[in-house]
């Protein structure tokens, strides 16, 4: 498509895999891909480890360390994307 409709967004990367890394090396793969396309990446990542293992029957996470770094990281998702979205109002 004409232009890069990727430039200014805000994504926050979260992956799980069965193995113990969850996803961590597909998530730097991903990192340095949305980065060259201009993408806001926030520093902080969400890996779930044994995803086989981590979710219950209705699909909310087991470990309540990984929900809350989930929630965590989630809010600040939002607040980061507000603070552009204020800024790119301004400009």
């Amino acid at each position: 498509p004409p232009g890069n409709p990727f430039r200014g967004k805000v994504v926050l990367l979260m992956g799980a895999s069965p193995g113990q890394f969850g996803a961590t090396r597909s998530l730097a793969a991903t990192r340095l891909i949305l980065t060259a396309l201009q993408v806001y990446v926030l520093p902080q990542m969400v890996m779930v480890p044994h995803a086989d293992k981590a979710f219950d029957s209705a699909g909310r996470l087991v470990d309540p360390k990984i929900q809350a770094q989930v929630e965590k990281t989630c809010a600040e998702l939002i607040r980061v994307t507000g603070l552009l979205a204020g800024v790119q109002k301004g400009a």
